[in-house]
């Protein structure tokens, strides 16, 4: 059930190992997260706004939110492994 709901077909569930099988349902299970806490900060800095007597700098606060240069080399990393299984996957199917 989870398969399908990260978007793996049958061809690809029967042609992948549990390894590979496994790195799909990581990648959807960090994007699924990644999901939810950008919607639950959504929904606090807009209710931090509305209370707010003065909105802070936009600037200062998308600056912050940018992701260190540690977290962007492990989720190119994580993404370079699922187009290699896909890859691997077309290659098979």
């Amino acid at each position: 059930m989870q398969g399908i709901r990260a978007g793996i077909s049958l061809s690809e569930f029967w042609s992948c190992t549990p390894y590979q099988y496994g790195l799909y349902l990581e990648a959807w299970h960090d994007d699924v997260l990644s999901h939810q806490q950008r919607d639950v900060s959504l929904a606090w800095n807009s209710a931090n706004f509305t209370n707010a007597k003065r909105l802070p700098d936009l600037r200062g606060i998308l600056n912050k939110m940018q992701p260190d240069k540690a977290m962007k080399a492990f989720t190119a990393d994580k993404l370079a492994k699922i187009e290699a299984i896909k890859l691997r996957a077309d290659s098979i199917g």
